[in-house]
């Protein structure tokens, strides 16, 4: 809008220009302004082209040359400066500057009374297991839950081709960017494990309202920021929504209890989430180059709040009877080597992602000199084979989840040193894509068989099982994402490429660690089951005896 705005003064300009009575100036400005009127999209592009503009015309077309110097010093005072804006457009900003503070300020405060509440009331009580869920998901629930899931990770990556422009519009540093999705990403694993723990407790579908109301809120926040420093306090919020997301592999657990069901529902979430994630940063590339990098923002807050009104409406509780022991579940996870080598499977798997994920766009855009629509596209296709990887994945189940784990592991290493062997010989364009493109086919084979073996003897504690996924998984994927980030900057591209081949094959490294899960071979050696049935089970089929703790009589 604001861009329409610009185009509109540009327009009084070029039409004024040669009118004696108002502009007393030749032909020259008036096709100089008319150029401009019919290319920029961007205030601080305008600003630019005004300038170069008034040095051409200064030879010999003073006249000329002195309104089009004031023209670009209006351009300059476009943004808001000290919180007094001085045009138009500056007005415009400044008042969206102004909701987004209020409404900043106001998330904040809610959600500091709604913790204080929480701290001093208690929990509230968790709403019985709907009766439906044995039935598994419906149409609409697993298309609710993909949206979700997908969203959450799209919302991030919409804007990853727009940082080099955002960072110029909030004033913000590469690294400052960059780090606007990476800390998000260490975020969500720490407030991951709260939010999955307390889904165990008060149940899915709250905690799933609550982040899916914030998401929009938060997206409105974003596209309202004017300065980087209220732009991360937005994102901060956004990233404690975005922890929703092992509360969704929780409901994935409760509504499929046998391995092989479960790994064809979380092979269909990610498919969507890649499918998504690969859409995302063309449609974010593509909506700001014909408006600006706050639509898609504003565009995603209407999708989220279409899911929460679904939420409220028609989403059930799936959580079961959970054991409410903490420390002892937590014990029986993470001092369990085999599930600790998973853990560290899954993050290095998905640090070779985010890896991707966070450097993408400098590194095209500024080293290879892609344009932010050819950074889109190359994201599309490492998200469309991710996608594919992971559709295939339930091809790879050949009996047992371990031996499926162990096969997607192995080609999962072996692109991995394929990579590496492309970065040393051909470290170019052509050698990191076709590279990456290796990674994304294999990557996601991996990451659903390994996450469904770990969750393969945790039903009755899904959420905190998941909470602890996620935290291992932000927390060393993050760590990784900014290493590789400095490692981008001060070692250069080859040393980059090679880096993020070597991740690859270091998660091949961890699974074999971890082997030969002792808990997993009692569980599929016997084909005995526990005596609980359907109906006083929280799901289906219960599994053995080896679970975090004893089923409930």
């Amino acid at each position: 809008m604001w861009t329409s705005l610009l185009k509109l003064q540009l327009l009084w300009v070029a039409q004024n220009l040669g009118d004696p009575t108002t502009c007393p100036v030749g032909p020259v400005g008036r096709a100089l302004a008319l150029g401009i009127l019919e290319d920029t999209t961007d205030t601080s592009d305008a600003t630019c082209q005004l300038q170069m503009a008034a040095g051409v015309v200064n030879s010999g077309q003073s006249s000329e040359w002195h309104l089009l110097q004031n023209v670009g010093e209006l351009f300059n005072h476009f943004r808001v400066d000290d919180g007094k804006p001085t045009t138009l457009v500056g007005s415009f900003e400044f008042s969206m500057g102004v909701i987004g503070h209020v409404l900043t300020m106001l998330v904040y405060s809610g959600v500091i009374v709604a913790l204080i509440y929480l701290i001093i009331i208690g929990l509230p009580a968790r709403a019985p297991r709907d009766p439906a869920v044995d039935d598994g998901p419906t149409t609409n629930l697993l298309i609710f839950m993909c949206l979700v899931y997908a969203l959450v990770h799209v919302t991030s990556d919409q804007y990853i081709p727009n940082l080099p422009k955002m960072g110029r519009v909030l004033h913000g540093s590469q690294f400052v960017m960059s780090g606007s999705l990476q800390y998000t990403i260490l975020l969500k694993g720490l407030v991951g494990l709260m939010a999955a723990w307390c889904s165990d407790r008060v149940g899915r579908r709250p905690m799933l309202l609550a982040a899916t109301l914030l998401m929009m809120v938060t997206c409105i926040m974003c596209g309202c920021a004017t300065r980087v420093e209220w732009f991360l306090a937005s994102r901060l919020l956004q990233g404690v929504a975005e922890s929703v997301e092992p509360v969704i592999v929780a409901m994935a657990r409760d509504y499929a209890s046998e391995a092989k069901q479960r790994l064809k529902l979380i092979g269909i979430l990610e498919c969507m989430d890649f499918v998504g994630c690969s859409i995302s940063p063309v449609f974010g590339a593509w909506i700001a180059s014909r408006y600006n990098w706050r639509m898609p923002f504003f565009i995603l807050s209407v999708a989220w709040a279409f899911l929460s009104f679904y939420g409220f409406t028609q989403l059930r509780e799936s959580a079961p009877e959970a054991n409410h022991k903490t420390a002892p579940n937590l014990s029986r996870i993470l001092g369990n080597p085999s599930l600790r080598w998973l853990l560290l499977t899954e993050s290095c798997i998905l640090g070779a992602y985010f890896v991707m994920d966070t450097n993408n766009s400098y590194l095209l855009e500024n080293t290879f000199g892609c344009s932010p629509l050819a950074t889109a596209l190359v994201i599309l296709g490492y998200g469309l084979l991710a996608a594919f990887g992971a559709v295939m994945s339930p091809h790879f189940f050949t009996g047992t989840i371990m031996a499926c784990a162990k096969t997607t592991c192995q080609f999962f290493t072996l692109m991995g040193l394929i990579s590496f062997m492309l970065g040393v010989f051909a470290p170019g364009l052509p050698g990191y894509v076709g590279g990456v493109y290796l990674q994304a086919i294999s990557m996601m084979m991996a990451y659903t068989s390994v996450n469904v073996l770990y969750f393969e003897t945790l039903e009755d504690c899904a959420g905190l099982a998941a909470a602890c996924e996620i935290l291992i998984q932000m927390v060393f994927s993050g760590t990784i994402s900014v290493i590789s980030t400095y490692v981008l900057v001060d070692e250069g591209v080859q040393t980059f490429i090679l880096f993020q081949a070597a991740i690859c094959v270091i998660a091949g490294v961890m699974f074999w660690l971890g082997r030969p899960f002792p808990h997993i071979i009692d569980r599929e050696k016997s084909p005995e089951t526990s005596p609980v049935t359907r109906e006083n089970s929280p799901v289906s089929h219960s599994l053995h005896s080896s679970s975090c703790s004893t089923p409930p009589p």
